[in-house]
């Protein structure tokens, strides 16, 4: 029995929501669970080689520590996330969705490759700023295109983000375990730019775009803002 046009678009599009909310929160959640190894960069703890035996160390003679607390990893992760949310208002109806799209999709495969391959906390860090930008740039991006579709949508984008807080930290936690796939931090995150670039073909291939929502060209650099919308 064939499925009906209308149905199949519906269910496209809940589907695209539904990614949308998981892959926009997953590199966030990634860097709350990565905070200990990206604070460990270039220190002497990285030299170290980790207890991956079952029994507890008899004698410690030396304490590991990091020179930052895991609050500068966590701050990191909210202020971007925080001011984006604040300021988005004033200038995001000058931006076409497409437009927003691509920027969140290589600012979070940047976020990534930055903090795999940083060699100091400092520039890890700077991935996970590039991580929170994203985050926030997306959820306003993402809960304003919501509005060109079905009231449905809204519970699939909500699903993908709860989703996104256990993908982003189990897929991480399972990566790095000594006792399972043992990867490297580093390993563990080039791995993970599958969700980014999953992230955006869904939008350009997944997603039934909505009559109301403005059509960008890529050959026609002038529909990339859009003045001739007002702030209302």
């Amino acid at each position: 029995m064939r499925v009906p046009s209308g149905n199949y678009v519906a269910v496209r599009n809940m589907i695209s929501f539904w990614i949308f909310g998981m892959c926009n929160n997953f590199a966030y959640n990634v860097m709350l669970g990565a905070a200990q190894d990206i604070l460990t960069r270039s220190s002497n703890i990285t030299g170290k080689v980790a207890n991956s035996s079952e029994r507890c160390v008899e004698v410690i003679t030396s304490r590991s520590c990091s020179p930052a607390s895991a609050g500068v990893v966590l701050l990191c992760n909210i202020l971007p996330c925080l001011i984006v949310k604040l300021l988005c208002p004033f200038f995001m109806e000058h931006i076409p969705y497409s437009v927003r799209h691509f920027v969140i999709c290589i600012t979070q495969l940047a976020s990534l490759l930055v903090t795999a391959w940083a060699e100091s906390v400092p520039m890890a860090l700077i991935g996970v700023l590039l991580a929170s930008f994203s985050c926030g740039f997306g959820e306003t991006t993402y809960l304003g295109l919501a509005s060109h579709y079905s009231k449905h949508t809204i519970s699939t984008w909500s699903s993908g983000s709860g989703m996104a807080g256990l993908a982003g930290t189990f897929s991480y936690a399972v990566m790095t375990d000594v006792n399972l796939l043992a990867l490297t931090p580093t390993d563990a995150m080039l791995v993970m730019l599958v969700v980014p670039i999953s992230f955006m073909f869904s939008y350009y291939m997944l997603l039934v775009r909505a009559p109301t929502v403005p059509t960008v060209s890529v050959f026609k650099p002038s529909t990339w803002l859009d003045f001739t919308t007002e702030h209302k």
